[in-house]
């Protein structure tokens, strides 16, 4: 990613610029925009440079409208190398958007490096996605939630029986953090 687009991105997160500031100074029209962001995807995806994924995160909620780059977020929830795996399970949870649903499901189902070299990082991820999946809140997404608490991995299968006590308004299930 350019040094000037990263330093803007850092002015913004600091409350120096504005959003439209960013996009006045980068790109002037949707077709733009979008070839912006994608191409910028597209470099980090060949790169797997962990550290620009953050930044290319900011740029989608400066430019992003109507989900038109959920494609790029579902692909890299699934990519093994970066370390921003919650960022985009809470992404997808603002979104709320059923497509999102298999590559949800999926991602909860993986084993990432990053999140395994810290002791709750993968639970933390599983419980985030399971909150993706009950904010979407359809029948399919629940339904994802009552498969995946029959799993075989034990923390995935204890976070969905929490999720299920939660969306079951009874509270009453006690997650084993040892696991």
């Amino acid at each position: 990613m350019q040094q000037d687009l990263k330093n803007l991105i850092s002015e913004c997160w600091r409350g120096k610029i504005s959003r439209e500031e960013i996009i006045s100074k980068i790109a002037t029209n949707k077709s733009q925009q979008s070839a912006l962001v994608r191409n910028i995807f597209d470099d980090i995806i060949v790169s797997k440079n962990s550290g620009e994924v953050e930044y290319w995160l900011t740029l989608l909620l400066i430019f992003e409208e109507n989900d038109e780059f959920i494609d790029l977020v579902h692909q890299l929830i699934l990519e093994p190398w970066h370390t921003q795996y919650e960022n985009i399970a809470h992404n997808l949870q603002r979104r709320a958007n059923v497509k999102s649903i298999p590559f949800i499901k999926k991602a909860m189902q993986n084993k990432y490096k990053h999140l395994e070299s810290y002791g709750t990082g993968t639970r933390q991820f599983i419980n985030q996605c399971g909150h993706a999946l009950r904010q979407i809140g359809t029948k399919e997404a629940v339904d994802v939630i009552y498969e995946l608490s029959n799993a075989d991995d034990p923390v995935l299968k204890d976070e969905m029986l929490y999720r299920i006590s939660r969306i079951e308004g009874r509270d009453d299930y006690e997650r084993d953090h040892d696991l």
